[in-house]
């Protein structure tokens, strides 16, 4: 008796304590603390023009367009839902429910050049509707896809950290800062590369430390403090890393 009374009552312990932790990652900083919505809007926009280049023409839409626009269009949904919990009033805030329906088409027909232009264009005007629906909270965009952006990402904002180009690129710096926040934000909610409950909390601990280095990237490119983010951008790249160790697939 003795025995299933403290079997009972460490279990009782640890669902408190798992169930703690899962309050500690819902209830995380405010969008505002780690991707302002002027930074996801410049990087949301940015994308939205780069995959229109890339279906601007049926005989230069290739694999590697291809490939490009789902990687970008997984991220455009990520972005969305950020969006669309902000606590930050932006002109898009009625338009992320749409954004994010029109990304995930997108993302879902790239190999047909006429559905991906038309989805294209969908996204595009969704970016000027509004709606009062409400976003989900919850991993929507290909995780397989956003583990693929991240390097890209990461290595651009490399570049607009590093050396001569730091002044210049500020506001784009930021941007790619503060998207891979929101990346690591979400994926923090994904399940999909963890076999294991053990798995899932390393998961959503090294996705917030990720999250949070990006956030300080944001901070540090804004104070034009190029020393504090290149610091910070290492920090960031080491979950990448350790990510990469423990999760990374085949």
């Amino acid at each position: 008796m003795g025995n299933a009374r403290s079997i009972a009552c460490c279990s009782s312990i640890l669902f408190a304590v798992f169930a703690a932790s899962l309050t500690a990652w819902d209830s995380a900083a405010k969008p505002s603390a780690y991707a302002p919505a002027n930074d996801l809007i410049r990087q949301l926009e940015a994308m939205v023009k780069r995959m229109g280049e890339d279906l601007s023409a049926e005989a230069d839409y290739g694999e590697d367009q291809q490939g490009r626009i789902v990687k970008d269009a997984n991220t455009v949904i990520v972005i969305g839902q950020v969006l669309g919990v902000h606590d930050q009033d932006h002109r898009l805030k009625g338009s992320a429910a749409g954004i994010i329906s029109a990304a995930g088409k997108l993302a879902g027909c790239t190999a047909e050049f006429a559905r991906a232009q038309g989805a294209w264009n969908e996204l595009k005007m969704a970016m000027s509707d509004r709606s009062e629906e409400k976003v989900e909270w919850k991993p929507t965009a290909d995780i397989a896809a956003l583990m693929k952006q991240v390097p890209i990402i990461n290595n651009s904002l490399r570049r607009g950290v590093g050396g001569n180009r730091f002044a210049k690129s500020l506001d784009q710096s930021a941007a790619q800062a503060a998207t891979l926040a929101a990346i690591a934000e979400l994926a923090g909610l994904d399940n999909t590369y963890c076999e294991a409950g053990d798995d899932f909390d390393l998961w959503r601990k090294v996705s917030a430390e990720m999250r949070d280095a990006a956030a300080s990237v944001v901070t540090a490119v804004r104070k034009e403090d190029q020393s504090a983010a290149s610091a910070s951008l290492d920090r960031l790249v080491k979950t990448c890393d350790a990510c990469h160790e423990r999760f990374r697939k085949p």
